[in-house]
């Protein structure tokens, strides 16, 4: 998370192993924390995909606020997850 390299959005790169649903479970992490996607570039490279987001919070603004980022990137990290790895992990 960036809020140096744009003057108006928080920048955001998530990087991690593409599967099916990566790009909707990343996006809706960040819907459901309030975020506002003003644009999303989109690369894979080969089993990894390295997404950036431009996004601003519900306000409008930059997200600057500590415990909301902290509170994002916890989101992104769940989001990260694959969907077996959280079936195996409450299992056991």
């Amino acid at each position: 998370m960036d809020n140096h390299a744009s003057n108006t959005h928080t920048v955001i790169e998530v990087n991690g192993r593409d599967r099916p649903g990566l790009l909707h479970d990343v996006t809706a992490a960040m819907s459901d924390q309030g975020m506002q996607i003003a644009s999303a570039h989109i690369t894979t490279y080969g089993v990894r995909a390295i997404d950036v987001f431009y996004v601003k919070d519900v306000f409008g603004l930059k997200v600057e606020n500590e415990r909301k980022l902290a509170g994002l990137r916890a989101a992104l990290e769940m989001a990260l997850v694959p969907p077996e790895a959280d079936v195996k992990a409450a299992a056991g």
